[in-house]
């Protein structure tokens, strides 16, 4: 089973897709945390200013995941495609696309959810300074290393970045949704309620 995961920042996609990774057994490849996680001075300019990575970086860093043993019996893409290119770029390599989730949400809801994000740069477990407090302030519960706020979490970056995400995406979804793969998700909502809702989706569609 191939997945495409479609949203903006903070929507949640990448709790959905853990949990939907472990019903279905597929990995949960994210562009965006392996990004993240890049010391290419190049690719921290563009996250740092909110801005999408170019094709050709985000092309060369898929088609090497996608070779990898675990992908043989499907996946999970989370932020891949998110142009037409991208998404002509897999029809070029023979991968059938089984289904396209896009969540959906409201952008002052993504903003608040975001800008109040901490997460620890060591384990990468994620705290809210309202909702997901750490027992003691500003420490990861789980190995006790000083929690960040990153500089993408800004609201004003997180609205930028949510500005180019539809932006750039908007033709790329209707492109999905005219081939009848595209399912809209209502997804700022409770995690459980989301992900049965998907679940649902799935086994009726795929």
């Amino acid at each position: 089973m191939n997945i495409i995961i479609f949203g903006p920042p903070g929507i949640g996609k990448g709790s959905v897709s853990g949990l939907l990774k472990d019903k279905y057994r597929v990995p949960h490849i994210s562009t965006g945390n392996i990004f993240r996680e890049s010391s290419d001075k190049r690719i921290r300019h563009y996250l740092e200013k909110g801005l999408l990575v170019p094709d050709e970086d985000v092309m060369r860093v898929v088609e090497k995941r996608l070779k990898e043993k675990d992908c043989q019996n499907g996946f999970i893409l989370d932020g891949f495609p998110r142009t037409l290119e991208q998404a002509g770029f897999l029809e070029e390599k023979g991968v059938k696309i089984s289904i396209v989730l896009n969540l959906l949400g409201d952008t002052d809801v993504i903003v608040a959810r975001l800008s109040g994000r901490l997460i620890c740069p060591k384990c990468g477990a994620i705290y809210h300074i309202r909702n997901i407090k750490p027992k003691k302030k500003g420490i990861c519960d789980k190995c006790g290393t000083e929690l960040v706020h990153r500089k993408d979490d800004q609201p004003d970056v997180v609205r930028n970045r949510i500005d180019v995400y539809r932006k750039q995406t908007k033709v790329l979804i209707e492109y999905y949704r005219k081939r009848n793969l595209l399912v809209d998700i209502q997804a700022d909502g409770q995690l459980s309620d989301v992900v049965n809702n998907i679940t649902a989706v799935i086994e009726d569609k795929v």
